[in-house]
């Protein structure tokens, strides 16, 4: 009975099944390779899966046994690429149910189909590897408990524009082939069943057709009960006439007659994905009564999607996004949607209008996505003549390129060198890669041209002018603009120089535009001869020449100019300029030559003498005209005037306080000017002297510079009274002899000289006893201790050389291997013989030895037991120098200094040796290092004072690790005894009270042993398996060894098994023996036990043993108590009122705070959910899913749940219930 509704599905999907001749699209890429994978030869004809000629292969599948096909493609596919499979049944309708999405199991239910659950299909995608990367079902549900939840994909039953049905699968990963696997449901169903195959492909990623052929489709609804399914007219008939492209057919969406709320929507899904930028157009007809006219906007919405997230969802009412344009007889709708947004699939849905019982459809012709059309700012649009405006100087903005037309629809595309017409319509449409925009954007040309400019055709101008284009004329409406063509050509700029002969073209423009007639002007340029002269021209500066000096002849008039071309005229009266340029021009009384006759002036002049502007001379000399001094390259002249004046002959007197003029002359000129020159004639006064007579000491050695004289100038000493040789300063005196003083000052020497005559005197040496004295250096010998005798009644005078040399002080020290050479002195003279004496000064070695001398108090130390070192006698002062010898029987006192002096019997050292006395006070020997609070086995050092070896080292409590020897005075021990622990040593030397000592050690436990017991489910169900974690933790640097910890299970436990990081669990015993715990490490114990279902349920773990004893037993016990759970679950509830069964019960689930259910549907739809769930579900869903809505009754059937427990004490649970009515 149930196949008799089989055609009611006709409208409903629109799904009539003709055998169609086999199509291909150049964007698809087909599988290629086609081999069942399942046993039991249950598929047929593989081969024919992708030989693509229109026969497919069959995929069986019966009670025990699910055929696979498996279909591979040439290369890997990318990542989020959708595969379509061509699927048919031959009309039993499944996959005509399938087509209606979430309506399938009612379009199911009312023709008659199994349940979409008994056949349904899974299509898995493999990778290179063969492994499952995505997997999907048309029954959503996946009784495999090995499938991972990560893999599972939806998959969707959807038509192309031929009518054929695919099923699609969409991976996240790329792949290399998939399975298709037939499955009849071995619990309810034992008929066999099958599915067509007539092959898979994927659309090309890199196609990017307009509006591709393409386009799938599907259909959904809600609110749609099996009886209004019964009822016929609702549903979406014919779903590909909206895709195939053909203006005539459509679609046509139905709720039906309804009075509650009731949808009923068609999908539409592009093969590429839509810009930001793109517009929808849809072609609607709605039909079935006036309220779906008078309510249209309102009971259509529009849905646009990307990757199945709604990006976009507007009803038809929304004015700013959606526009609507009926057509001439107002009966097609032509929708445009300005989404904004991308998207890859439209949903457009009808809704019943609540409370009106009408029949509501609406018909749906096409469907476009094409770019918005271009936006024009300004129209009409206005160019000129000239240039001539083009289609490529047309504005208008657009998304993508402009093409232009001829005609609103349709028409012939310009090209962009098309030249415009005046007062012509062009259209512009938007270009998007291959998308073209349907609306067009409308443009009117107006085209504007400026009158002629007027103007002399011929035009003078003189060349030296250097005419440019500013000085044509020419009169406009507006600017003149000149060409050097006819039309076109290159406008001059307004400094372009004017060619005589050429002809300009003048325009007109207006701001706007240039005129398309240009004015012709020829040019006539005319020019003169140039001048010609010299081109280097020379003068004198004495001569003071101008302008008119210069030489230059021409036809007509000469002008001379400062620059070569332009520049200034010169005046006949302006002076020439040494080396400058003057340019000669030719004036015929109309024009300039425009070339100019180039002269350079050079104005000759001579250097000017040089020379002193004063000039001495002395009377004496009688100078003259020649005398004067002056440099100069060519010839001196002497003038009487600083200019013109008398010249001066040669041999001229030169007169006191008269100047003269010197000239400078070469062959051609005399320079412009003269030196000046003042003549000063001088004479100096007489020396004076006050003694004629000069007596001198022949020891002294006189020269001419110890003769007396005084003067204003400076004196010079002559043989003879005038004339005669002058001496130098070095001339030795000689005896008796007469010399003569002339005074010179800075010009003139006098010429008087006076006369003075010398006389000079000796005296006898001095007498010694001994040519070699000697003396002790202690003594500090001086010159005074010299020995010497004078004769008569002389004085002893020392000198440090034989002659002349530096006369010693008496309190000059006397210095060792020296001599010394003693004068006689009468008081005037010294003898000019000196006596050489050699001195001798003798010393001792000064004694050597510490220079502190440490004694101990107790010792008594004297004199006598100072140290030092002499080949001589020793003696003992208390200074450095001189002071007071010491006793030998004189105690030491401590700090004090005390000098030793070394004698030979004839000196005593000059040098004492400094000791500085220290008397230490006698102290006790100390042991240093740590002593309190050492930890068990730590290692420590322990030292005395160095330099009192051999030391004798003894130990108690713990082990020698380093030194100890007679030769250490350090030592390294390991404590190993919490009690009498002590080191000690003894020592030899120093000053000390006693030789020996001890340290007593304080030793203790550092480390804390700490014990922590956990269990991973404090709330577990009997029979479960738990597991306990025990931790055993050393919190510092002791090391414990044979430790033993007690975990003894009770009886609420049966064990299982256990793991260990350190030592070993006996568990007949119970005891955990850890052989070393070192440092900072830890041990844990892990122990799986099973819940007893009665018994002990705490669980306790405590340190009994460890080497050495832990400091703080205080945390050495650990338990965990464990509470088992009683919950148990009746997997099947019969909710129909008698009493029995009718809630879904979870035993003790009241004892858990904040556990919550969620029951699912077999296609993974929650239909209830609650919090703080406490046995109250009779079966009524809570919850809207595709086939159920709130407050209804569930159908018989297996659903799932999850009972989460928010608490943690126990996992989530996940488990299957049954309802029986």
């Amino acid at each position: 009975m149930k196949f008799k509704n089989y055609f009611k599905i006709l409208f409903l999907a629109g799904s009539l099944i003709f055998l169609n001749g086999f199509k291909t699209y150049s964007q698809q890429i087909y599988a290629t390779t086609a081999t069942e994978v399942s046993e039991g030869d249950l598929v047929e004809n593989s081969a024919d899966a992708v030989t693509l000629n229109g026969l497919f292969a069959i995929v069986n599948s019966n009670v025990s046994s699910s055929g696979k096909l498996k279909l591979e493609f040439s290369s890997t596919v990318p990542a989020n690429s959708t595969t379509y499979i061509k699927v048919d049944d031959l009309e039993k309708g499944m996959y005509d149910a399938l087509l209606g999405g979430s309506l399938g199991d009612l379009l199911a239910d009312a023709t008659g189909t199994a349940a979409l659950g008994d056949h349904y299909v899974e299509v898995s995608a493999l990778d290179t590897t063969g492994e499952v990367v995505a997997l999907g079902s048309t029954n959503n549900l996946f009784n495999d408990s090995t499938i991972p939840t990560n893999i599972t994909v939806p998959l969707k039953v959807v038509k192309n524009k031929d009518g054929d049905l695919f099923i699609t699968i969409t991976p996240t990963v790329a792949y290399k082939a998939i399975v298709i696997k037939d499955i009849t449901d071995t619990t309810f169903i034992a008929t066999p069943n099958f599915t067509n195959v007539y092959h898979a492909f994927y659309l090309d990623p890199t196609d990017t057709s307009c509006n591709s052929e393409e386009i799938f489709t599907s259909f959904d609804g809600t609110g749609i009960t099996l009886d209004l399914l019964d009822l016929g007219a609702t549903g979406v008939k014919d779903l590909e006439f909206a895709i195939d492209n053909d203006p005539i057919t459509f679609s046509t969406i139905s709720v039906g007659v309804v009075s509650a709320l009731a949808s009923m929507s068609q999908d539409i899904y592009f093969s590429t994905t839509a810009t930001n930028r793109d517009i929808l157009e849809l072609s609607t007809r709605p039909k079935g009564g006036a309220i779906v006219n008078a309510a249209y906007e309102q009971n259509i919405t529009v849905e646009l999607y990307k990757e199945d997230a709604v990006v976009f969802s507007q009803t038809l009412d929304a004015a700013d996004q959606i526009t609507i344009d009926p057509s001439e007889d107002g009966e097609i709708i032509k929708i445009t949607v300005t989404p904004e947004v991308e998207f890859d699939r439209l949903r457009i849905t009808l809704t019943s209008p609540v409370g009106f019982n009408l029949g509501q459809q609406v018909d749906l012709f096409s469907v476009k996505v094409s770019p918005p059309p271009p936006t024009v700012l300004e129209d009409p649009q206005y160019f000129c003549v000239v240039p001539e405006a083009k289609i490529s100087d047309l504005k208008a903005t657009s998304t993508g390129t402009l093409i232009w037309y001829d005609k609103a629809t349709e028409g012939t595309a310009y090209k962009d060198n098309t030249a415009l017409e005046n007062g012509k319509k062009y259209y512009a449409a938007n270009l998007t890669g291959t998308c073209e925009s349907t609306g067009r954007a409308e443009v009117k040309v107006i085209l504007k041209d400026p009158a002629t400019t007027e103007g002399d055709e011929n035009q003078s101008f003189c060349v030296v002018d250097e005419p440019t284009i500013a000085d044509l004329a020419a009169t406009g409406s507006g600017t003149v603009i000149w060409y050097d063509q006819q039309s076109g050509g290159t406008a001059y700029s307004a400094l372009d120089a004017l060619v005589n002969g050429s002809v300009y073209y003048a325009a007109n423009f207006d701001g706007t535009c240039e005129s398309s007639q240009r004015l012709e002007v020829t040019v006539t340029l005319s020019d003169t001869n140039t001048p010609e002269g010299d081109e280097s021209q020379s003068f004198c500066v004495v001569n003071e020449q101008t302008i008119a000096d210069l030489q230059a002849t021409a036809t007509g008039t000469i002008i001379w100019y400062n620059q070569p071309t332009e520049g200034t005229a010169y005046n006949n009266t302006d002076a020439l300029i040494n080396e400058l340029k003057y340019y000669a021009a030719n004036f015929d009384g109309t024009c300039e030559s425009s070339q100019r006759l180039e002269v350079t002036v050079t104005l000759s002049d001579t250097n000017t003498p040089e020379g002193n502007a004063n000039q001495n001379f002395c009377v004496i000399e009688q100078p003259t005209i020649a005398d004067l001094q002056a440099t100069t390259t060519g010839t001196i002249i002497w003038y009487n005037q600083p200019s013109e004046g008398t010249a001066h002959n040669n041999t001229d007197a030169l007169e006191d306080g008269l100047k003269y003029y010197a000239a400078n002359a070469d062959e051609t000129c005399e320079s412009s000017e003269r030196l000046e020159v003042t003549v000063i004639i001088n004479d100096t006064l007489p020396v004076e002297i006050t003694n004629a007579n000069q007596s001198f000491c022949v020891v002294n050695e006189p020269t001419i510079a110890d003769l007396q004289a005084t003067a204003t100038g400076t004196i010079i000493w002559y043989n003879k009274p005038s004339g005669g040789t002058a001496y130098n300063n070095t001339d030795t005196l000689v005896n008796e002899l007469k010399y003569y003083a002339a005074n010179s000052d800075e010009n003139c020497e006098s010429s008087q000289r006076l006369e003075v005559s010398v006389v000079i005197n000796d005296i006898e040496p001095a007498t010694i006893r001994s040519i070699t004295q000697i003396f002790c250096e202690i003594e500090n010998p001086t010159i005074a201790d010299l020995k010497a005798t004078g004769i008569v009644t002389g004085t002893i005078n020392w000198y440090n050389q034989l002659t002349k040399g530096n006369a010693y002080n008496d309190t000059d020290a006397l210095v060792n291997n020296l001599k010394y050479y003693a004068a006689n002195s009468d008081g005037t003279c010294e003898s000019s013989e000196r006596l050489e004496v050699t001195v001798l000064i003798s010393d001792t070695n000064s004694p050597s030895g510490e220079a502190t001398q440490t004694f101990c108090s107790i010792e008594a130390s004297t004199i006598l037991d100072l140290r030092a070192n002499t080949p001589g006698t020793i003696t003992w002062y208390d200074q450095p120098t001189e002071g007071t010898v010491y006793a030998n029987t004189d105690a030491l006192a401590n700090g004090f200094k005390y000098y030793a002096a070394n004698s030979d019997g004839t000196c005593e050292s000059s040098e004492r040796l400094e000791v500085t006395v220290v008397i230490t006070t006698a102290q006790d020997i100390t042991i240093e290092g740590e002593n309190a609070n050492v930890c068990f086995t730590d290692i420590e050092t322990y030292s005395v004072s160095e330099g009192h070896a051999p030391y004798t080292w003894n130990i108690a409590g713990g082990n020698l690790v380093s030194g100890g020897t007679a030769d250490d005075n350090e030592i390294e021990i390991e404590w190993i005894n919490i009690t009498d622990a002590k080191v000690s040593v003894s020592l030899t030397g120093g000053c000390y009270s006693s030789n020996s000592a001890e340290l007593i050690v304080d030793v203790v436990v550092c480390s804390d042993l700490t014990i922590k017991n956990e269990v991973d489910f404090i709330k577990p169900r009997v029979e479960d398996i738990i597991t306990f974690t025990v931790d055993v933790k050393n919190s510092d640097q002791t090391i414990f060894t044979d430790l033993n910890i007690s975990e003894v299970l009770t009886s609420g436990f049966i064990y299982i098994s256990n793991t260990t990081t350190l030592g070993t669990y006996n568990a007949l015993n119970g005891i955990w023996n850890i052989p070393s715990l070192g440092a900072i490490e830890s041990a844990t114990l892990t122990l799986t036990v099973k819940v007893n279902t009665h018994g002990d349920y705490l669980n306790t773990a405590s340190i009994i043993k460890s080497t050495p004893i832990d400091a703080d037993t205080s945390n050495n016990t650990a338990e965990a108590l464990v509470t088992p759970s009683c919950l148990e679950i009746y997997n099947i509830i019969t909710p129909n009122g008698d009493g029995m069964n009718d809630n879904f019960v979870i035993s003790c689930i009241d004892t858990y705070i904040g556990a919550d259910i969620e029951i699912y549907d077999r296609y993974g739809s929650i239909v209830y959910k609650k919090k703080n769930y406490n046995n109250d579900w009779n079966g009524v869903a809570n919850q809207t899913s595709k086939l159920i809505g709130t407050g209804q009754k569930l159908p018989n059937g297996t659903y799932f749940f999850v009972i989460k427990f928010n608490d943690g004490s126990t996992e989530n649970i996940k488990s299957y219930i049954q309802i029986r009515r």
